[in-house]
């Protein structure tokens, strides 16, 4: 039986106390029976100024109890009791208390009316009524919600079987209407009831033309062998089946889609139900759960079209289908991303195993190019399916776009990684308004006059005890979470401020470039917010140079062009880190670069008649085309004097100078400008 907190006594017209229940003693202990309620309660001599009896106040109202000094619902009724007469009682609950232990099993009929007054304020039935099993009648205490009194014909004892005819014959569905006549006669109650001490029946009703689905509660009074008395609650459960039939449909919907027309495996949605469905089946059996990725999907849609982009994918889809058992649970993610759980092998049998299935889509795609990476994480049953596949993705960019590398396996350096991308997410907004992220400068030089030329703004992150992380730790963080964006206009502004600093301190301005992330090329509205932003500091855009990856800027048309608006609103364009394997000399031609930046890793070679050679040609292509040159992570005397000697323009690194903060720079600027 449901237990509730609810307390109830019940008096007769002169307030004595002729009923407790137990929920109300343990409450109340001052309460006693055959005395006056206030008297107990209060200790007054007549009712209590908020008594509802006395007001004739019915239904459930709010008080503050002035003995517990906590705010209770208190519903007043009106019972009629044999041997009392005409009765009252109240029945109360705690405001906002949870439900926690009730009155024990009545062995009487009038504790038996005063729990059934329980029951009906612990759900909201429409109707509560008990049913006495000896004389077949009953007698209702709550109809459509409201509180019966004792001048209604429907309180006192009615035939019970004969109402329940009545009733179906008016209400019930035609359908329903036999089966609930059956469930509902005495010998349908004692059955149902003589397995457990709870039971539910339920059917249809029509009301004002339309079907509503409806339950009776049935709980029983006494031991399973011995009951004569049942309660029994009439509700509504409309808003539960409508809820079921949505389920349910939605259920179906899934089995209608749950296969991807291309690869013929699970969809996300139904990978991810299947795959929660499969770990359940096999409770703390070790699966690894594996990523497997078309990384040049794109690139084989344009280059071969994409019919046969979709039959590759079809192929693989088919080949992994062949890998399907009960212990498994395969799907397709989109975007060339395939999804498995699989029982753990050991590591000398999982990476041949991969790698033999790469080879037989390569040799059965016969494309050339076909890019297939590979990442696992081993034992993953620990973790939700969410979970699992951000652990495993996290390690397949590790080896994306890297050449010679197809497989990798999640582990512990990663998961800190991870923790640390996190936590460097969840810090980023607050750090960013608290003013821990700082401008600092490398200054880049003149190579023939080693004056200061110009600088590039270069971020650090200043933590509360004062030590400063370098980029290099939370821009790939900020890259994964799409908030870089944010810190490139917050590093331009802080650059344009700095700009109009020098001016005011009676310094001549230097260009200070300020890098551009991939991210923030997407931002459609960045060159005329940048511009004015600019303005804004009484600058021209050309004082601010902005540089960018040639991999950013080629990548997507629509990036290109919004290169070429930045350009049109005359911010001078750099192109960072030339010479780290995807640059192109032809891309000089096609994007509208002012200055090339000579990555380090070209740099690192002088010395090798190779990487001279290639240094010499493209530094004479850079001068030929207009452009200048800034070579980047200078160390040595002999680095610096052999771009001196090609025409290098700029030098920027260690061997003149390391990032400097705003305070140092400014000073080294001043010192420079002076000895001029």
């Amino acid at each position: 039986m449901q237990n509730v907190s609810s307390g109830c006594y019940v008096i007769d017209d002169s307030y004595n106390i002729v009923l407790v229940n137990e929920t109300c003693r343990a409450i109340y202990p001052q309460v006693e029976i055959g005395k006056k309620c206030h008297a107990c309660l209060m200790g007054l001599d007549a009712p209590c100024p908020n008594c509802p009896v006395a007001a004739g106040r019915h239904g459930p109202n709010t008080y503050l109890d002035p003995i517990r000094n906590i705010a209770e619902t208190v519903d007043a009724l009106d019972v009629e009791l044999e041997g009392h007469g005409p009765c009252h009682a109240r029945v109360f609950s705690t405001v906002g208390e949870p439900a926690v232990g009730a009155a024990s099993l009545p062995r009487s009929e009038e504790e038996l009316q005063a729990l059934s007054l329980i029951q009906a304020l612990a759900i909201d039935f429409e109707d509560v009524f008990s049913v006495n099993l000896s004389t077949g009648t009953t007698r209702l205490f709550r109809h459509a919600g409201s509180a019966i009194t004792p001048v209604s014909d429907l309180n006192g004892d009615i035939p019970d079987e004969e109402t329940v005819r009545q009733y179906a014959a008016r209400h019930v569905h035609p359908d329903d209407r036999q089966r609930m006549v059956a469930e509902s006669s005495l010998a349908g109650i004692r059955a149902l009831l003589s397995q457990g001490e709870t039971g539910r029946l339920h059917y249809r009703v029509i009301l004002h033309g339309k079907t509503h689905h409806y339950f009776r509660k049935l709980v029983r009074v006494g031991p399973a062998d011995a009951f004569t008395y049942v309660v029994v609650g009439v509700g509504c459960e409309d808003e539960a089946v409508r809820s079921f039939q949505e389920r349910q449909e939605l259920e179906q919907n899934l089995l209608e889609v749950e296969s991807d027309s291309l690869t013929g495996l699970y969809t996300r949605e139904a990978f991810r139900l299947h795959a929660a469905e499969l770990l359940a089946a096999h409770p703390g059996e070790p699966y690894d759960y594996c990523i497997c990725k078309m990384e040049n999907l794109s690139t084989i849609n344009r280059q071969y079209g994409r019919a046969t982009g979709n039959r590759l994918l079809g192929l693989i889809g088919r080949l992994l289908k062949e890998w399907e058992t009960d212990n498994n649970c395969i799907g397709y993610w989109g975007g060339g991303v395939f999804a498995s759980y699989t029982p753990t092998d050991p590591r000398e049998v999982r990476m041949p195993t991969v790698l033999g299935f790469r080879d037989s889509i390569l040799t059965a795609s016969g494309i050339k190019n076909l890019s297939l990476k590979w990442a696992i994480y081993v034992e993953a049953q620990a973790v939700s399916v969410e979970e699992a596949h951000e652990r495993t993705y996290y390690a397949l960019s590790t080896v994306l776009s890297s050449a010679g590398t197809d497989y990798v396996e999640f582990d512990h350096a990663m998961m800190e990684q991870m923790a640390w991308n996190r936590s460097v997410e969840a810090r980023f907004d607050n750090a960013l308004s608290g003013g821990q992220f700082e401008a600092w400068f490398q200054p880049k030089f003149d190579a023939r006059t080693q004056h200061v030329a110009g600088a590039e703004a270069l971020v650090r992150w200043r933590m509360p005890d004062g030590s400063l992380v370098l980029p290099g730790r939370f821009i790939p963080a900020l890259e994964s979470c799409a908030k870089v964006a944010k810190l490139d206009a917050f590093m331009f502004r802080a650059t344009c401020r700095f700009q109009q600093r020098l001016r005011e301190m009676g310094l001549v301005p230097v260009p200070v470039s300020v890098n551009l992330s991939r991210a923030s090329l997407y931002t459609e509205d960045i060159a005329p917010a940048y511009a004015a932003i600019a303005a804004e500091y009484g600058l021209s855009p050309a004082d601010i140079p902005l540089e960018i990856t040639e991999s950013a800027a080629v990548k997507a048309s629509a990036i290109l062009g919004l290169v070429n608006r930045l350009a049109e609103q005359g911010f001078r364009i750099d192109m960072d880190d030339f010479g780290t394997g995807y640059s192109s000399l032809a891309s000089l031609q096609l994007i509208p670069f002012t200055g090339v930046k000579l990555d380090k890793a070209l740099i690192d070679h002088i010395g090798r008649p190779s990487s001279d050679l290639l240094l010499k040609h493209t530094l004479a292509f850079i001068k030929e085309t207009g452009k200048q040159s800034v070579a980047e992570g200078v160390e040595t005397i002999e680095q610096y004097l052999f771009l001196k000697a090609l025409g290098c323009d700029l030098i920027q690194g260690y061997y003149f100078s390391r990032p400097l903060s705003e305070a140092d720079f400014v000073a080294l600027l001043r010192r420079d400008q002076q000895n001029t």
